[in-house]
Formats: structure tokens, C-alpha cells, sequence
């Protein structure tokens, strides 16, 4: 129908999975720089950090400097740990990214399919709307003219009435499709976009 599949990225469930697998992309880079160690180098109103001037004197790097600087060392082998997990993390939620996708384009292509074949059932119901009421116009004519009895006009009516029925029932299946597809789609879009 030429919809472009971008339409798909506003789904709130793929987006809710591109977001999940950006955030834990910044988890591995947290996981990371936890591996080394860090001091603030400015304090609150930018000036030098407490930290960064006692850690210059000889006392001061053994008091503060030292377990900030050597206790991510100490740790760099469970920090590591903690790398390799994340990145597990986000190969499971890539995953997870990678199915909400599929399951986007099927949602997509099996309200396409619906609709397009309750289009053509609906033309076939038209079409036996029409027959039928042809066929109750005869066959009024026929009792008019005394050929038939009046039981054959009720048949055709009730045979028009069914096709009717079906057809409005065909319709509003279609019009559901056409909700459905727009669901699937994500909502809305602007063409002057």
C-alpha cells in the first residue's frame, strides 16, 4: 500500500524495547568506568576538590586518596565481571529488540492480508445484493402477472434481506481492519511530513 516501514518505530512497544536496549548499551559504559578508579577534580562551586588537594600531601593519599584510587584494582576483577554481564544483558534485550520488530511487521502484515480480503468479500456481498434484488424484482413481476404465488416474492425478500445483513456485516468487519491496520501501524501519520 506504500506505507514506509518507519511508520513501525513509533509503536509504543518497539519503542519501549529501542529504549530499553539504549539504556542498557549506557549500563556497559558504566559497568566499565567502574573498572578504573575516580576522584572529583573540581568541588561544588568549581573550585579544587577537597579530595584533589589532600590527595596531593603525603597523609592525605594514604587517608583518602588511596582506597579511591587502588580499591577499584582490588575489585578490577568482579568489576569486570560486571562488564561481561551487562554486555549478556544487552545481547538478551537486542534479542527481545529483534522479536518486537518481527512481531511489528507480521501485526502489520496480517492486518494488510484482513484487509484486503474482507475489500474483495465485500465486493462479492455488493454483488449478491444487486442478484438479489433483481431476483425479488422478477419475481414480483411474475406474481403481478399471475405466474407465481405470492410465497415465492417472501422467499426473495427474505433472500435480499440475508444478503443486505451480510453485506453490512462484511462492512463493518472491513471498517474493524481498517483500525486494526492503523493500530498496527503505530497510529496516525502525516503525509506532509
Amino acid at each position: 500500500m506504500g506505507l514506509p516501514s518507519q511508520l513501525l518505530e513509533r509503536r509504543p512497544d518497539v519503542l519501549a524495547s529501542e529504549y530499553a536496549l539504549q539504556a542498557q548499551f549506557e549500563r556497559i559504559g558504566v559497568a566499565q568506568a567502574n573498572m578504573f578508579p575516580s576522584i572529583s577534580l573540581t568541588g561544588a562551586l568549581g573550585f579544587a576538590s577537597p579530595q584533589l588537594s589532600t590527595l596531593l600531601t603525603n597523609k592525605g593519599f594514604v587517608a583518602n586518596g588511596f582506597g579511591s584510587l587502588v580499591g577499584p584494582l582490588f575489585n578490577f576483577g568482579q568489576n569486570k565481571k560486571l562488564v561481561v554481564v551487562e554486555r549478556k544483558r544487552t545481547e538478551t534485550l537486542y534479542y527481545q529488540y529483534q522479536q518486537t520488530t518481527l512481531n511489528a511487521f507480521a501485526d502489520v502484515d496480517n492486518a494488510l492480508a484482513s484487509y484486503r480480503n474482507l475489500d474483495e468479500e465485500y465486493i462479492a456481498r455488493k454483488q449478491q445484493v444487486d442478484a438479489a434484488s433483481r431476483a425479488l424484482v422478477l419475481s414480483q413481476a411474475r406474481y403481478d402477472n399471475g405466474y407465481t404465488s405470492y410465497l415465492e416474492v417472501i422467499i426473495m425478500q427474505t433472500n435480499l434481506f440475508d444478503a443486505q445483513l451480510l453485506e453490512s456485516t462484511t462492512m463493518q468487519q472491513k471498517l474493524n481492519a481498517i483500525v486494526l491496520l492503523y493500530k498496527s501501524l503505530g497510529g496516525g501519520w502525516n503525509m506532509n511530513n
